[in-house]
């Protein structure tokens, strides 16, 4: 039947339905599969089909391939040739049309149904408001019968039903989670009653497919099956169990609803972040069990929690900052702003909740993103995030670790200077552009070099994103910067990664889940990995992972008497304490960090002292050099005397250095071993 792979990030989805695919032909039960992916991963997906079937006879589109002047070409392609495979984008498929005759008998079904629906709430003297939404609804159909599904879209070229697919394969679905539905039900939150013209298009694709297969030709894929909206999961089995709802009368969404949810009004924060309202919800489910025993007969559900799967271990930290008394000001002026809206004081276009939303979240993660003039407050999520983000850089830099930063509220523009008179001079200066810049200039200010830092934007084609994912893998890019658009579902570049920022709260909790499925997958880390295998040849055991989440504790105030705790956390409060005490010039270097959790019941004062300790020993030339720096300290040192000489030569003398007691720190002698 109808399937729903409802399995979590890095669960194998795209696997699963390559090998569907493959053994559906081999045993008869379809002749030309269609996958509909998302448009960036058409060439992955090709990739990884013929990863797992090398002999696949596959096809491919590219961005060409649906160029006006190429699509009739590559859709007769389809119909023409014998593949086992077919891979298209979700903006593509869109393309395709069905015929004409079957588009006009499923929008004059639609039109029929909310007819029906319009004469029974007469009947039974429903509001007002309700009908006239209904005759809105119809009207909308009426004119999208006129144009036969937006006919100026599709090209008049080989139809669906010509192209010979008789099974059907939707990664990523949740795309198309928009889909039309009329109800009764007014002023209840949580009923998306939005619609896209893709959903409407993928669900008339979809009835062809049932009456073709018999209800047994859809395949859904994604991650995130509901991501903010209890209708989502009947929108899903609208998609895949049609037939089955219409035969248990509970193809309306009322009806569906009557018998499986529940209105809820509550008290909840208001969207402006000030004070409190009640909201009435669709979000409880009732008859649970005989909801789930429905939808399990198209859904095969999988958690990380069912899978256990091999992730690397994970800690989670949540960083706590203070607000800025100019932010403390503007969200009282949001308070107000909604307050007028509530009151109809303003037109829509002057203001509205969501432009006072988007303003909030702004203000959240900068000020200057509201005006660029305000200053770069000391404290703000930007700097709080540098900070973090150059300590781990600084950390791991034998390992060359990478980083991701997701940063959904700004995009990078090419600002970043101007000219500014200095008495009679005229000289450049920094001007906040955006979020992204601002991050990255302040990365190099601390010694980053910026070959090392890379925008997900400045791969625009397929061909620079496998050039910069390969780069991120290898360790030559060591920060990453994106949204949840451009760098979730399809960025693998989990080699290197030791740390997952998350820089502003996305709308949706999935984009959540599908950033940190950048980070969380069944690759882990190197040593992790060596771990686990070395683990199964030595016992023929899976070594069991775990994840923990750590946050950061509040240790009060900090004194010189205060004690240092166990696990200690070099959070804002300690780095503020520290530059107090210290002087402006402190930074958490790796050896101070390392004495901080070596010396737990010792007091803040002992750390003073220890922290000008270490500066004097590193003038003096005192400090131990970690084991894994040893080799990479030595090779530098060895080029800086003997340049023009090899890296085999370097290595022969740092070999030899290895054998003779003592240190590990190049001298002119050793040159000796190349005699």
């Amino acid at each position: 039947n109808n399937t729903l792979l409802a399995h979590c990030v890095g669960a194998g989805k795209t696997f699963e339905m390559v090998a569907a695919a493959m053994e559906s032909k081999r045993l008869g039960l379809c002749q030309k599969s269609l996958f509909v992916v998302p448009n960036h991963l058409t060439e992955q997906w090709a990739s990884d089909f013929l990863r797992l079937y090398p002999g696949a006879n596959i096809l491919a589109a590219t961005k060409k391939d649906f160029q006006p002047a190429n699509r009739k070409k590559f859709c007769s392609r389809i119909a023409t040739g014998d593949y086992d495979a077919v891979i298209i984008g979700h903006s593509q498929f869109e393309k395709i049309p069905l015929s004409a005759e079957r588009q006009t008998a499923i929008i004059e079904r639609q039109i029929a149904e909310i007819t029906q629906s319009i004469e029974e709430i007469k009947a039974e003297q429903g509001e007002r408001y309700t009908i006239k939404q209904m005759e809105k609804m119809r009207k909308t159909l009426q004119t999208r019968l006129d144009k036969l599904n937006d006919t100026s879209r599709k090209d008049d070229v080989v139809t669906l039903e010509q192209l010979g697919v008789d099974r059907l394969f939707v990664d990523e679905s949740h795309y198309y989670k928009n889909l039309f539905l009329h109800t009764k039900m007014r002023n209840v939150a949580g009923i998306a009653q939005s619609e896209a013209q893709k959903s409407s298009d993928m669900f008339a694709k979809c009835q062809y497919l049932d009456e073709l297969t018999g209800g047994k030709g859809i395949t859904f894929a994604t991650g995130t099956p509901i991501s903010n909206s209890m209708t989502e999961l009947y929108t899903n089995m609208r998609y895949l169990q049609y037939d089955t709802l219409q035969r248990m009368g509970l193809g309306h969404f009322d009806s569906w609803a009557s018998s499986f949810g529940e209105t809820q009004t509550a008290i909840e924060l208001a969207p402006e972040g000030t004070g409190y309202r009640a909201k009435t919800r669709f979000a409880k489910f009732y008859n649970l069990p005989e909801l789930i025993a429905l939808f399990k007969e198209c859904a095969d559900i999988q958690t990380p929690d069912m899978l256990n799967l091999p992730i690397p271990k994970a800690e989670y930290e949540n960083v706590v900052l203070q607000p800025s008394e100019h932010q403390k000001e503007m969200v009282a002026s949001l308070a107000e702003r909604a307050e007028a809206v509530r009151d109809r004081s303003v037109e829509p276009h002057e203001d509205n909740m969501l432009k006072i939303t988007n303003d909030g979240r702004k203000l959240a993660l900068d000020q200057r993103l509201i005006n660029p003039l305000l200053p770069d407050e000391e404290h703000s999520k930007v700097n709080a995030l540098v900070q973090k983000a150059y300590e781990i850089w600084d950390r791991t830099k034998a390992d060359k670790s990478a980083q991701l930063i997701f940063c959904d509220l700004s995009t990078p523009k090419n600002v970043g200077k101007t000219t500014a008179a200095d008495g009679e001079k005229i000289v450049e200066a920094e001007v906040f552009d955006d979020v992204y810049h601002d991050i990255k200039r302040k990365l190099m200010n601390r010694g980053v070099p910026e070959e090392e830092i890379a925008f997900i934007h400045e791969a625009n084609t397929e061909l620079r994103k496998t050039e910069l994912f390969g780069k991120v893998r290898s360790g030559q890019v060591r920060f990453l910067l994106g949204s949840t658009a451009k760098m979730g579902a399809g960025t693998n570049v989990q080699d290197r990664l030791i740390a997952l920022h998350h820089l502003d709260v996305p709308w949706r909790p999935s984009d959540i889940e599908q950033q940190e499925g950048r980070i969380l997958r069944i690759s882990g880390g190197k040593i992790e990995l060596i771990d686990r295998i070395a683990c199964f040849l030595d016992t023929g055991k899976v070594l069991e992972t775990s994840t923990k989440r750590k946050t950061t504790k509040d240790v009060g105030v900090i004194t010189e008497n205060t004690l240092i705790e166990s696990n200690v956390v070099c959070s804002e409060k300690h780095r503020a304490f520290f530059k107090e005490k210290i002087g402006k010039s402190f930074s958490f270097n790796v050896l101070f960090q390392k004495w901080l959790k070596s010396n737990a019941g010792k007091t803040y004062g002992n750390a003073i002292n220890a922290y000008y300790q270490i500066l004097e020993e590193k003038k003096k030339g005192k400090t131990t050099i970690d084991k894994q720096f040893e080799y990479n300290t030595y090779i530098r040192d060895f080029f800086e005397d003997n340049q023009g000489r090899s890296l085999d030569e370097a290595i022969i003398c740092w070999k030899y250095k290895k054998s003779l007691q003592g240190h590990n720190r190049y001298e002119k002698s050793d040159l000796v071993a190349l005699d």
